[in-house]
Order: structure tokens, then sequence, then C-alpha cells
């Protein structure tokens, strides 16, 4: 037998895995993935109808940077990574903060794609619970997030080295 016989493509299983109810994650018609629910740590809705990607409502956040603070717009589709957002210089690190309260999302994790960047929370449920949320990196332009369901993590988007090279003007990060 194979070494690669028994091996799952991440687009096999997605396409088997049913998302729990708690999730917030959904997949719509075209197979994609997207969220339905998203959230603060203090339980306040992120999604806004302002910005529609492909139309899915966006995920509002408030950037800041350089003491300077305006609306970001992510995709809810898994592997999208368009955004609305000032031009921010590649690899800067963007405090992301919650439009209604204006805290900082929670940190979760060092990503590593530039030095001092963090996978920032964004949670699935109102209650806060880390076992379902996403993390997404707060340097700008990496495109690295992830999407946990019930603790286990579905879906993980990297960037493997060239496409970080291209990304960070063609530094090894």
């Amino acid at each position: 037998m194979g070494e690669n016989e028994n091996a799952v493509t991440l687009h096999e299983y997605l396409k088997g895995h049913n998302f729990t109810p708690d999730s917030g994650v959904k997949k719509d018609e075209k197979g994609r993935i997207v969220l339905t629910r998203a959230y603060c740590h203090n339980g306040h809705f992120l999604l806004s109808d302002e910005k529609l990607f492909e139309g899915e409502k966006a995920i509002k956040l408030i950037g800041r940077f350089q003491e300077k603070e305006e609306p970001i717009y992510l995709s809810p589709i898994m592997g999208d990574s368009s955004k609305e957002a000032t031009a921010y210089p590649d690899g800067s690190i963007v405090e992301f903060l919650c439009p209604e309260c204006m805290e900082r999302l929670p940190r979760l994790a060092p990503c590593g794609c530039v030095p001092g960047s963090f996978y920032r929370n964004i949670f699935l449920t109102p209650a806060a619970d880390e076992d379902w949320s996403i993390g997404i990196c707060d340097a700008y332009g990496c495109p690295r997030s992830f999407i946990r369901d019930g603790g286990e993590i579905i879906s993980e988007v990297r960037a493997n080295m060239i496409q970080s090279m291209m990304a960070f003007g063609g530094k090894i990060v």
C-alpha cells in the first residue's frame, strides 16, 4: 500500500465536513465556506452589510496604525483574501479593534510571518468561546488564518515561502 493512499486532501475533508450548529459557518450552494456570525470578545456582532463580498456580509473591524483609526472590511469567505481598507504598508502590524467597544481583538498565538505578528481571535459565538473561533494575522497582507469548529482546526490558510516573499517585498519572512 502506497504512503499516500489514505491521505485526504483538505478539499475532500471540507467537502465531507458538517460544521456544528454552533460554528456560525456554512457551506453555500457554490461549495464555499462562509462565516455567518462573527463577534468580538465582548459579544459585539462584527458582520456588516455596509460592504458585501460576493453577496456576503463583510467582517467589519477598525484598524489602528500609527495612531490613525479606519474601518477594515474583510471577506467572510474562506480562502478569499479580499478586503477593503486603507493601503497600509505590507507587513505592518495593524491593531484590530471591535467597531462597537473599540477594544483590541485578543491575541491567540504568534503568526511568525513578520516579527511581532499575532493571530487575533474573532469568535463565532457571542460567548467568546475559543473552540468556535477564527484566527486572523494582524500583519497587513498576511493571508494566514484558521477556523475552529468545536475545538478542531477545520481549515488553515498558510502562505508558502514564495507567497510570503512576494507579499512582503521579496524578503524571506
